[in-house]
């Protein structure tokens, strides 16, 4: 959505990495990390064995979960504005927190892992917040599954 470059903290990748077994994640909490418990790979990895990848606005990256990935701090100041989106096959299912929600975003759910949710009918619909909250909740839920420290 807006320039990403190595100065606003583009993402930076292994390649390769995906191809291996899940490697195992540590907690740090620190401040410098946005992830919400500040998890990270329980490795070493040398810049020099990573690839930045800088994207202009209208550019999409897709990339395997599995993938060693990072990004560094915005040290512009040029905003970092970007869209996640995770997609995944129905027969997946989570495996931490109790229910789980998705959109049908292309053929049948025949495993009925997740519950469902509708599409919204106008902005800031009062059905929809309703089931963002739910959401929201069953992620804290599943975020902070076996976290060593609880949540700010």
């Amino acid at each position: 959505m807006s320039p990403v470059t190595e100065a606003n903290g583009c993402m930076r990748f292994v390649p390769g990495s995906h191809k291996g077994e899940l490697l195992p994640h540590k907690d740090t909490f620190t401040d410098a990390n946005f992830l919400t418990r500040s998890q990270e790979a329980d490795i070493e990895i040398d810049d020099q064995d990573t690839i930045l990848v800088p994207l202009a606005p209208g550019q999409a990256l897709l990339h395997h979960g599995k993938l060693l990935h990072a990004s560094a701090p915005n040290r512009s100041n040029e905003r970092r504005i970007g869209l996640a989106i995770n997609y995944l096959a129905p027969h997946v299912r989570q495996v931490v927190a109790k229910h789980d929600f998705a959109v049908l975003v292309r053929g049948e759910d025949k495993f009925g892992h997740f519950q469902h949710v509708p599409a919204p009918t106008r902005d800031m619909d009062d059905d929809a917040i309703t089931w963002h909250r739910r959401i929201l909740s069953a992620q804290n839920e599943a975020i902070y599954e076996g976290a060593k420290q609880p949540p700010l």
